[in-house]
């Protein structure tokens, strides 16, 4: 991911009263928490999720499916198993606020049970990547999931707008 989504986060979440504070790099890299904010009352962690390609060489990203990750590029734990309360992910129809341990639950049990079944390209397709793991999960089912969710020009516009 690069830093427009984290900055852009940043910002909606002062927009809206957030108080949000950047996490130090250690607790980003190991606990997996971009910010910390005030949510309903509460100071919780989020961790945001860019827009993704499927595949590399794809020129754009993706307007059905997002990835997570079981395992990070380490073999530790991924952003799934993170200590964020909160994925905050990036979507055509804006940023989704999904609760973590949900998503960790569900794309888990999804894993164990599709894995090399579920064909590439398809929902809930795993793959290993060094020592990662990453599954890919429908937007459909996150739109499902989804707290809430933030419609935003800026993001639709620099990613998922159509070209002429």
């Amino acid at each position: 991911m690069n830093n427009w989504d984290e900055a852009r986060i940043e910002k909606l979440c002062a927009l809206r009263g957030m108080q949000p504070r950047r996490t130090s790099a250690k607790e980003d890299s190991i606990q997996h928490i971009d910010f910390t904010v005030d949510f309903h009352g509460k100071r919780v962690g989020i961790d945001v999720k860019g827009p993704r390609r499927i595949k590399r060489k794809d020129l754009a990203p993706s307007r059905w499916f997002t990835w997570l990750e079981l395992r990070n590029v380490n073999g530790l734990k991924g952003s799934l198993f993170g200590h964020a309360r909160y994925l905050v992910i990036a979507s055509p129809r804006g940023w989704l606020w999904c609760k973590r341990s949900a998503l960790a639950a569900e794309c888990t049990l999804r894993y164990i049970e599709l894995h090399d079944i579920a064909k590439e390209g398809e929902s809930w397709y795993s793959k290993r990547r060094g020592k990662s793991v990453i599954i890919l999960v429908p937007y459909t089912y996150l739109y499902r999931q989804a707290l809430q969710q933030w419609a935003d020009p800026a993001l639709i516009s620099r990613y998922y707008a159509e070209a002429e």
